[in-house]
């Protein structure tokens, strides 16, 4: 695993702001694009300000910051425990921190602007890790013991709560846990790729920029500011790791119903599910009521109604599929984009990436209700891509499509933020 080390986090002052959930948010990508004209000057300012005025203070000392969140939906009660934590950069490739997605380059540009002018880590990149001796799961019960620093809930009803840990040999004893260990990016991608080049950055333009001693623990290896990144780090076995489905939306001028219905048969199996009623859930549930292996639903509006769709057997599928390994090539996504979107109706990975011609959501719901409201021609409704081929896809150094996982519920920003440079302390 990539070495962790603490770091003196910013927080709000709760003697300013008592009510944390008025002042967290999802991180950027799941936050609509209203109201955010000015988005980097105005940003360093309102910080900036915020840290003179005392609503945002940097703790005194380094530390790791222990994150649960806790939520219940129609399955029940659930809850997700890991560490918000410093981690060192490493190249992809060259070490042993794994991406699992394909990137677009917008956001990335977008990310850097801001932290140029922040120099701060505002949100956290979700990492998962493995712990099958669960000693990590040990030390962060150990950790959370106590009543939480801070807690914050959400719209949507999670709660975060937040516990400061201070204690060097506490510290310590996580960061021998961790040795060796892989890292895989869950969340976070485009601000992984955005720090990497942030780092690059300062090294080739900005040589003034400070290289300050370590921010880790006392008599740690040294990890200057921007050769690190903060993280939150959850544990791969956690039952809390929850991934739920990104549903695609093909826009009016992406793909006639008509003829890629046509075009469809001719490569895979298509079934119309005559018994549809149009009952809220119903699309999940003919997902999840067929155990086929590759299924997908495509719903193309009121008048018809909704087929499976799944792939048939022999090279015709096959042949618009990249030389990728056996659990890439079998993975839906896949199959959607290479074989579907590009294979069919030639919509690219560029297509995909500048975000066009094809939309995302991840309710099924929604995406039947922008078709039947004429927003989109089309929708693919999928089912979630199951972690441990995340894991076994990144481990083989390959990318699947943008948008193939989401886990849910996303990393909170603004819980604790990661200064550059350094800032008031809090007493």
């Amino acid at each position: 695993m990539a070495e962790i080390a603490p770091f003196r986090g910013v927080r709000y002052n709760p003697e300013k702001i008592p009510d944390l959930s008025k002042v967290t948010a999802p991180p950027y990508d799941v936050i609509d694009r209203v109201g955010r004209k000015d988005r980097y000057a105005c940003a360093a300012d309102l910080l900036e300000r915020w840290l003179d005025e005392d609503v945002l203070v940097q703790d005194a000392e380094p530390g790791i910051y222990v994150v649960r969140q806790e939520w219940q939906d129609d399955a029940g009660r659930h809850e997700r425990t890991g560490f918000v934590a410093a981690v060192k950069l490493e190249p992809f490739s060259q070490g042993k921190i794994y991406p699992h997605e394909s990137t677009m380059s917008s956001p990335k540009e977008d990310r850097l602007k801001l932290l140029k002018a922040t120099r701060t880590n505002l949100s956290q990149v979700f990492s998962l890790f493995p712990d099958e001796r669960q000693d990590v799961d040990a030390w962060l019960t150990g950790t959370s013991a106590g009543t939480p620093d801070t807690q914050s809930i959400d719209d949507a009803g999670v709660l975060t709560k937040l516990w400061c840990v201070f204690d060097e040999t506490s510290i310590r004893a996580l960061r021998d846990m961790l040795k060796g260990r892989e890292m895989f990016i869950a969340d976070g991608h485009h601000r992984y790729e955005t720090a990497l080049n942030y780092q690059r950055f300062c090294a080739e333009s900005v040589p003034e920029f400070p290289r300050e001693p370590s921010e880790s623990s006392r008599n740690a290896d040294q990890i200057f500011p921007h050769d690190a990144l903060m993280m939150l780090c959850v544990a791969t076995n956690n039952a809390g790791v929850l991934t739920r489905p990104t549903h695609r939306l093909l826009s009016r001028d992406a793909a006639d119903p008509e003829n890629l219905i046509q075009r469809l048969k001719e490569r895979f199996s298509v079934r119309s599910i005559a018994t549809f009623s149009h009952k809220t859930g119903e699309l999940d549930a003919i997902l999840r009521s067929d155990a086929t292996p590759n299924l997908m639903v495509l719903y193309v509006g009121a008048s018809r109604p909704p087929m499976t769709v799944q792939p048939q057997e022999g090279e015709k599928m096959l042949a618009h599929m990249p030389e990728h390994s056996e659990i890439w090539r079998s993975l839906d996504v896949s199959i959607l984009q290479y074989a579907i979107l590009e294979g069919i109706l030639g919509l690219s990975l560029e297509h995909v990436t500048q975000g066009n011609k094809i939309g995302y959501v991840h309710d099924a719901d929604e995406a039947k209700r922008r078709v039947d409201a004429g927003e989109f021609s089309a929708a693919f409704v999928l089912r979630p891509t199951p972690l441990r081929a995340m894991v076994e896809v990144a481990s083989h150094l390959e990318r699947m499509p943008p948008k193939s996982t989401f886990f849910y519920p996303k990393a909170v920003t603004g819980m604790v933020l990661r200064r550059l440079e350094s800032g008031k302390k809090r007493a």
